[in-house]
């Protein structure tokens, strides 16, 4: 799972960044319990934060290195694959539609196949691929629409699982899109938080729980 810190997390949602911060707080919850679920204690976290301010997280932690999304995404697979993993499974943590189903496969595979998320922006949320096909991700466009179009024809070659499309949390209209959703997890992250006696991270506004979809003519809906 490769994620940031969500405080740290610059996506242009019309949110302030204490909300943001909560908000990218339980989508990052939200995916490691799927992880954790299926893949633990194999679960390894390149992040740009010391801590995961979670006790139930079974799997390691690592530093980002390196300067740029497309550095510091190839030094951490890197990093993993140093690890002494054959197969990498990566996964980010800001698509709010991803199921328990996209990541079983991914994790199933064998072979030489690989498995693509594909967003719909023209980038990937999931990514299943050996550590010897690493090298063919160097000098990819990295955040752009291009990036699928180039890493399928990187990965030509490979026998393709192909994942259903889903949308990742990178702009208003996005949010906009996956309010009902992300209403849900944040409130069942809530709900989880509440159980451990940690209210801090995952306390939802109430006028979360109460915006409505956005009017055009209005300003979007606030955390």
């Amino acid at each position: 799972m490769f994620s940031l810190d969500p405080g740290r997390e610059h996506k242009t949602l019309g949110l302030d960044g204490g909300q943001a911060r909560r908000l990218h707080s339980a989508l990052r919850s939200r995916t490691l319990s799927l992880a954790n679920s299926l893949a633990a204690p194999q679960v390894v976290v390149p992040i740009l934060v010391s801590d995961l301010s979670d006790s139930t997280f079974q799997g390691r932690v690592i530093a980002q290195r390196g300067t740029g999304f497309g550095s510091r995404f190839l030094n951490g697979l890197a990093d993993v694959a140093a690890l002494g993993f054959d197969r990498i499974v990566v996964v980010g943590t800001d698509t709010a539609a991803m199921t328990e189903q996209d990541l079983a496969r991914a994790i199933s595979l064998s072979g030489d196949r690989v498995a693509v998320g594909p967003s719909c922006d023209g980038g990937f949320y999931l990514l299943s691929l050996l550590v010897t096909d690493l090298p063919l991700l160097q000098g990819l466009s990295w955040q752009s629409s291009r990036l699928l179009d180039q890493l399928r024809e990187r990965l030509s070659a490979r026998r393709f699982c192909d994942l259903p499309c889903r949308r990742d949390l990178d702009r208003q209209s996005d949010f906009v899109r996956l309010l009902p959703l992300l209403r849900r997890i944040v409130r069942a992250q809530t709900e989880i938080a509440r159980r451990k006696l940690q209210y801090s991270d995952y306390l939802v506004p109430t006028s979360f729980c109460s915006a409505r979809l956005h009017d055009p003519r209005r300003a979007p809906p606030r955390l």
